[in-house]
């Protein structure tokens, strides 16, 4: 598939992207619809945070992270920084690659996970910064990457278990971020 600790590399640059996502969020928008049907920017970053929490307890044997109160606007900015970090720093640990790691999408390898953690982090975050009206600069060798993990991902994925929705297609000019999002059921708005 690819080498783990290159997994773990990207997921930390995707992590940085979308703390550039989350980070540009004005107070005035985190009520705002997001890109995902049904869902405020808020709810999005609240996806993301809290599957990073899932992930890591997950990686510590299953110990809880702490419960802390739930944020208010840009205290969401803090609370992703914190459990995205405690993700990549426990898949850094020896042998971690390797466990089987239970997520929402079925049971795989740390590396796996790392993986479509990559690919959630940079969905996610073009979901956050498209539905607050900015576009989303994030590496083209990272996206490539995030799209060769995605249609692996998805072909070994059981059965009622894919965690996207069905593919779309982008508008001329989109950017490879933008195809990425496509690729995983949004709808690209047209860029000028």
């Amino acid at each position: 598939m690819v080498d783990g600790q290159e997994a773990v590399a990207r997921l930390e640059a995707a992590v940085e992207v979308a703390q550039q996502a989350v980070r540009g969020v004005r107070e005035d928008q985190w009520s705002a619809p997001s890109t995902c049907e049904g869902w405020s920017v808020e709810d999005v970053t609240r996806h993301l945070v809290e599957g990073d929490e899932r992930l890591g307890a997950a990686l510590g044997g299953g110990e809880a992270s702490p419960r802390t109160p739930t944020p208010e606007g840009s205290g969401w900015v803090e609370r992703h920084r914190t459990s995205a970090s405690v993700v990549v720093d426990r898949l850094r640990r020896p042998g971690a690659l390797e466990q089987p790691v239970t997520v929402p999408a079925g049971t795989m390898p740390g590396d796996r996970v790392a993986a479509l953690r990559t690919v959630e982090s940079l969905v996610h975050a073009w979901d956050v910064a498209t539905s607050t009206g900015r576009r989303l600069s994030a590496p083209d060798d990272l996206v490539d990457y995030a799209d060769r993990m995605t249609r692996l991902l998805l072909d070994r994925l059981p059965p009622g278990r894919t965690p996207f929705g069905p593919a779309t297609t982008a508008p001329p000019g989109a950017t490879p971020l933008d195809r990425l999002a496509a690729l995983l059921g949004r709808q690209v708005p047209p860029r000028h």
